[in-house]
């Protein structure tokens, strides 16, 4: 029962690699309609990268794959196959982590792009403080456009911390939104 209500899918295999037990999850994730139960598995499955984890599998150590399951609708899937200890056969799981990857990469783009958005005024403030290190406060109206300059990406700074702040509150679900009418 457990097994046929796990999220994860999961396969059981013999020695001959013939299928011993398959839940729904895993008829789903690698879209079966029927039940292949005492087939052998490159019969009923077609991905190339499963059927290559198991026929290089050594059946002494559990082994890990990554990979994309293309179609209409493409997905990343992560199997593990582990050797059963009990008998000379193994366990498949399979999970569907495409929604992982996608934040994954949502949030090196985001890390990048606030990487970038901080960098420019950081340095445009540092390039205008040099300057006035090296003489530009002598000169009256070099000084103050200098200075305005600092004081211009500093308050950029300060609006894009204040983002960064209120995204990482929204991101947490401590922020209680307040809805309102409008025009």
């Amino acid at each position: 029962a457990v097994l046929y209500g796990m999220e994860q899918g999961v396969i059981g295999l013999d020695g001959q690699n013939r299928i011993t037990m398959i839940n729904r999850s895993a008829r789903a994730l690698l879209e079966m309609s029927e039940v292949p139960i005492d087939r052998p598995f490159v019969e009923v499955i077609r991905e190339p990268a499963i059927v290559n984890l198991i026929r290089t599998s050594d059946g002494s150590r559990s082994m890990e794959l990554e990979f994309e399951l293309g179609g209409p609708a493409p997905r990343t899937l992560l199997a593990r196959l582990t050797p059963q200890r009990t008998t000379d056969g193994s366990v498949l799981v399979v999970h569907d982590v495409t929604e992982v990857r996608r934040l994954e990469a949502s949030r090196q783009d985001f890390v990048a792009n606030v990487s970038h958005e901080l960098r420019t005024p950081v340095s445009i403030i540092q390039g205008s403080a040099e300057n006035l290190m090296d003489g530009a406060l002598d000169d009256r109206e070099d000084a103050e456009r200098f200075t305005e300059t600092i004081l211009r990406n500093s308050r950029r700074l300060s609006v894009l911390i204040r983002d960064l702040l209120e995204l990482s509150r929204l991101d947490s679900g401590t922020t209680q939104l307040e809805s309102q009418a409008v025009s």
